[in-house]
């Protein structure tokens, strides 16, 4: 798999590839049909380079003007993000490629990301931060998901009982992998 969200990349080694604008800006477009292109583009460049997936798109929100992915992020809205998203994982799919959207759920800061604890209320975390992973499951039958590197409370996100495997499996419909967000080593 490679980074994906805004181009098929594997942490700056490849010397070239196609770069889309970011989910924001994507986002401010309301054109799913676009989201939907563009996913098979990213697709598509993956196939050709030999990658079978890809670690795109990702579905977190704006909930933080601290979040360091927000320029990876679509919007502050569950169901904007989730109908965007829901067509670019349609579009990626398209061509045989599969991904993994990220990062579930409420990755809201980067700088020291493996100490934060997001606390809120069950209510906030089911129709905000978990709105877009449903859109992403229902409509857009995702392929796969990769966990935040955050804390939940105070159970890190990539292993919360409450949240994996039961959220965004059986009942949405959701049968493939969760992983968690961990990078390679770098040489």
């Amino acid at each position: 798999e490679v980074e994906g969200p805004s181009q098929v990349c594997s942490f700056n080694q490849l010397k070239y590839g196609t770069g889309f604008s970011n989910g924001t800006v994507l986002a401010q477009t309301w054109n799913t049909e676009l989201a939907g292109r563009i996913g098979e583009a990213l697709g598509a460049e993956a196939a050709y380079i030999g990658v079978d997936g890809i670690y795109a798109p990702s579905a977190n929100l704006h909930r933080s003007a601290f979040g360091g992915r927000n320029y990876e992020y679509l919007s502050e809205d569950p169901v904007l993000t989730g109908k965007m998203a829901a067509a670019e994982v349609r579009g990626i799919k398209n061509t045989g490629t599969y991904c993994f959207v990220k990062h579930l759920i409420c990755n809201d800061q980067d700088t020291m990301r493996d100490g934060l604890y997001e606390w809120m209320t069950e209510q906030t975390l089911r129709e905000l931060y978990l709105e877009p992973f449903r859109i992403l499951v229902e409509e857009g039958g995702a392929t796969g998901m990769m966990s935040s590197y955050n804390r939940i409370g105070a159970v890190w996100g990539g292993g919360a009982a409450a949240l994996l495997p039961g959220v965004p499996r059986p009942a949405r419909g959701f049968k493939r992998a969760v992983i968690s967000d961990q990078a390679p080593p770098h040489p």
